[in-house]
C-alpha cells in the first residue's frame, strides 16, 4: 500500500511517499524536505506568521497532491512544536483542511516523542537494547530513552535551532558574547534532565537536520565520503565542527560541504544542542539517523 506522510515541522515541511509492504517492510519511492520556518515569531509573538504559514500550506498542497497523483492510499500530516505551541493553532488546522482537504493533526509531545523514536531505531543494524534518542528541530529538542523499539521516557524543552538563533545569537560571524549565553542557556536547561538522561552506558542515536548537516561536514572531511545515515562523531569531532561553524560567516557557512544555504544561518545553535548534550550527559559518540518522524508514521 503506498502511504504518504507530511512532517509539519517548526523548520520545514518533510514529505515521504513509501510503499508499506506486509511486515513493515519500506520501499521509498520520493522524499522531500522544504524550508519554512514557520517557528518564526512564536517565541515573540505567541503565533504563526502570514509568510511563513503561505508557505508552508503551498508547499504541502503540493506535496500531497503529488502524493494523490501517485496513487496514495493513505495521507497523513502531523504538526510539531511550532503549532502545538501557537496560539492560533486551530485556525491554521482549519485553514490547512480547507487548503489541502488533508487533516492536520497536532502531535502531543509524547506522541511526537513515539513517532521520532518509532523512527529513528527502525533500521534494524542501528543498536536497539538502552537507545536514547535526541531530536533537534527547529522549534524543541527532544531526549528520548527506550529499548527493543520502545519508549519509556520522554523530555522535550524549547531547545531548537531557529528558536535559539533567534532568541540569541547577534552578528557576523556571531559575536562571543551572544554565543556564550546561548551555551550557558542551553547547559542550564541540560542539567534538569542530566539524572533522567545519564548516557554514559546509553546507545545515542542522534535525528534531525542538523544532525544530518553535522554528519555530511564531517563526511567531506573524510576522503572515504561515508554515508550520512550511520554516521558516528565522537564528541571532540562535534565540539571541533561547532567551532568551525562558530567562526564563520554566514557566507562562509553557506558554502561548506553538507550544509544547505536554508540551514546555514540555524545550523550553529543546533551543534550547540549536540555538542552541550553530549558533555553534559556524558556521551562521548552519537550516531546519525536520517530516519525520523516521517519514517515512524510510516511505521504506525
Amino acid at each position: 500500500m503506498k502511504k504518504a506522510v507530511l512532517d509539519i515541522g517548526s523548520n520545514s515541511v518533510k514529505y515521504i511517499l513509501a510503499d508499506v509492504r506486509p511486515g513493515n517492510n519500506l520501499d521509498i519511492l520520493e522524499e522531500e524536505s522544504r524550508t519554512t520556518r514557520l517557528v518564526v515569531g512564536v517565541e515573540k509573538s505567541g503565533g504563526l506568521t502570514g509568510e511563513s504559514i503561505q508557505k508552508t500550506l503551498e508547499i504541502s498542497q503540493k506535496c500531497i497532491q503529488r502524493a494523490q497523483t501517485a496513487g496514495a492510499k493513505r495521507i497523513l500530516a502531523f504538526a510539531t512544536s511550532a503549532v502545538r505551541d501557537a496560539k492560533n493553532r486551530t485556525e491554521f488546522q482549519s485553514l490547512f483542511k480547507r487548503t489541502t482537504g488533508i487533516d492536520l493533526v497536532t502531535l502531543t509531545g509524547k506522541e511526537e516523542a513515539t513517532l521520532v523514536f518509532t523512527g529513528a531505531v527502525s533500521d534494524p543494524d542501528f543498536p536497539q537494547h538502552h537507545v536514547v534518542v535526541m531530536d533537534v528541530g527547529g522549534g524543541s529538542a527532544e531526549w528520548i530513552l527506550g529499548s527493543h523499539g520502545k519508549m519509556t521516557k520522554h523530555h522535550c524543552a524549547p531547545l531548537g535551532c531557529v528558536r535559539m538563533t533567534e532568541r540569541f545569537l547577534e552578528g557576523d560571524p556571531y559575536t562571543h558574547g551572544s554565543f556564550d549565553q546561548l551555551m550557558k542557556h542551553v547547559k542550564m536547561e541540560l542539567t534538569k534532565i542530566k539524572p533522567a538522561f545519564n548516557l554514559e552506558h546509553r546507545h545515542l542515536v542522534a535525528t534531525g537536520g542538523t544532525a544530518c548537516a553535522l554528519a555530511a561536514l564531517d563526511c567531506a572531511a573524510d576522503r572515504k565520503l561515508s554515508e550520512v545515515h550511520g554516521r558516528i562523531l565522537k564528541l571532540e569531532r562535534v565540539q571541533a565542527l561547532l567551532q568551525q561553524l562558530c567562526d564563520s560567516t554566514q557566507a562562509q557557512r553557506e558554502k561548506m560541504p553538507g550544509i544547505a544555504r536554508s540551514r546555514a544561518d540555524i545550523v550553529t545553535a543546533g551543534a550547540t544542542v549536540f555538542a552541550e548534550a553530549m558533555d553534559v550527559l556524558g556521551s562521548e559518540t552519537m550516531q546519525v539517523s536520517v530516519r525520523g518522524l516521517r519514517y515512524g508514521a510510516l511505521y504506525s
